[in-house]
């Protein structure tokens, strides 16, 4: 099952950035997941199989320059 994050479950989000970027602290990817889940232009979508969690997507719109495009905002998948 895929659904949006919550707040609540910006920690579950982070444990698994973790995993994808282990030169970050734990501290430092629950906050950025904070972050990125109150924006309207970002999302993080978990992963569930039953009531574990076993991925994450983060997405959002940029506006700075992405590599490879000529338009902006570009939608953009950061981490998978």
């Amino acid at each position: 099952m895929l659904r949006e994050a919550t707040l609540q479950e910006s920690k579950e989000a982070a444990h698994l950035a973790l995993m994808l970027w282990p030169g970050h602290t734990l501290e430092e990817l629950i906050e950025d997941m904070k972050q990125l889940i109150i924006q309207p232009e970002a999302a993080v979508i978990l992963a569930y199989d039953n009531n574990n969690t076993i991925g994450f997507a983060q997405c959002q719109l940029r506006y700075d320059y992405v590599e490879g495009t000529s338009s902006s905002p570009v939608g953009y998948l950061e981490g998978l």
